[in-house]
């Protein structure tokens, strides 16, 4: 199943993130918000190492945790594989089984989960990662970090990305708070209309 699974890197860390058009691509915002436009660069995961993009901008859609970024991906083999996946303008819901796929740990690692609970809102430990419109997962390999941006899967659609895990005490329980994406469709469309305009 395609699944559009992209790395974001800056000098301190990576990121996941999906590619959902062929100059766009979702991440999380939380990995982006201290880090300059210049200093990030998207790379296929695993593949020719020396082919990557810097991003050109991107778009923080308001109270969640997902960007838009603008990616003028490299017109070569490296991005072949790299499928663009369209988003779901439908909710999850309770009981719906997901796939979820992140960089976290160093692969690229397909984690089956089921969604849990909805949350009107959820925020971070460090009260700065925010997220309206939030499902909660579980998961038998649970996320961990640099899973962060990756898409939620149901049948080949990107229903959420990956945002926070779920620690208490420092102990990941195996769930985790992802961002919804039909909530703010519309949002997302309208950043990548502005970013597309920049690109052109």
């Amino acid at each position: 199943m395609p699944n559009g699974l992209v790395k974001l890197s800056s000098g301190t860390g990576f990121c996941s993130g999906v590619r959902i058009a062929p100059t766009i691509v979702l991440s999380a915002k939380h990995f982006l918000r201290h880090t300059l436009p210049r200093d990030i660069r998207i790379s296929a995961p695993f593949d020719n190492v020396d082919s990557f993009c810097t991003i050109s901008g991107w778009i923080g859609i308001p109270h969640t945790d997902i960007a838009v970024v603008a990616a003028p991906l490299p017109d070569d083999h490296s991005f072949t594989n790299v499928a663009t996946v369209p988003i779901s303008s439908t909710s999850l819901r309770l009981a719906d089984r997901t796939i979820s796929v992140g960089l976290g740990g160093g692969a690229s690692v397909i984690k089956p989960g089921w969604v849990i609970g909805t949350l009107p809102f959820a925020c971070g430990k460090n009260i700065h990662t925010r997220v309206r419109h939030a499902a909660v997962l579980a998961q038998r390999d649970p996320a961990v970090r640099g899973d962060s941006g990756g898409p939620i899967l149901i049948d080949g659609k990107v229903y959420a990305l990956q945002s926070m895990i779920l620690e208490p005490f420092g102990h990941n329980i195996g769930c985790a708070t992802v961002a919804q994406i039909a909530p703010v469709a519309r949002k997302i469309y309208s950043a990548m209309n502005q970013l597309q305009q920049r690109l052109a």
